[in-house]
């Protein structure tokens, strides 16, 4: 008797489960349609005339000089940043350097005052 109520609670646990897939692929294609119907409404009120006119219209000189001129001043930051960043490293290094000749100094002293003992 234990073993038939087991598969009937086995059924029941399948059946829902099936009940929730199909619900679930109903939903997620209803929803993919509706947000695909969205973007093309919202595409095509986001897109005017005036915007093309805008596209048209060829920027002022001093606009273009003044891109120019911002160009030059963010890439000399960033040379002087890759030259920072080098300097740092630099000296980075030599810091780890000098501490290792620090260490090896007193592990040298250390061992001749044991010596010396």
């Amino acid at each position: 008797m234990a073993k038939n109520k087991l598969f009937g609670y086995l059924a029941i646990g399948a059946v829902t489960a099936a009940a929730a897939g199909a619900a679930a692929a109903y939903f997620k294609k209803k929803s993919d349609k509706d947000l695909e119907d969205d973007f093309d409404d919202d595409w095509d009120d986001d897109w005017d005339d005036d915007d093309e006119e805008e596209l048209d219209e060829k920027p002022a000189d001093e606009e273009i000089e003044s891109e120019k001129e911002d160009f030059e001043e963010w890439k000399a930051t960033e040379e002087a940043a890759e030259d920072i960043a080098e300097a740092v490293e630099d000296a980075v290094e030599e810091a780890a350097e000098a501490a290792e000749d620090a260490v090896e100094a007193v592990e040298e002293a250390a061992e001749e005052a044991v010596k010396g003992e």
